[in-house]
């Protein structure tokens, strides 16, 4: 799989294909930081798979950080 396949099925939506080309491309990849990139974008295509945009995702985040501060978290 390429970068450009995957790119392409992110654009056709199709964000669990896409999540899982990404994965093939970062097991090719040797640097270390362009897979950390590689991984950011596969977690993207994830989320937009469930449905859940990243600043819903931001959202849920800050909500569980305050329940935490709170003491009423977890």
């Amino acid at each position: 799989m390429t970068a450009e396949k995957a790119e392409a099925l992110e654009l056709a939506g199709l964000w669990r294909r896409a999540a899982r080309c990404w994965l093939d491309v970062m097991d090719s990849s040797t640097d270390d930081a362009e897979r950390e990139r590689l991984a950011l974008r596969r977690q993207h295509c994830i989320a937009m798979a469930n449905g859940i945009t990243p600043d819903q995702r931001r959202y849920q985040n800050k909500q569980r950080y305050r329940e935490q501060q709170s003491g009423a978290g977890y």
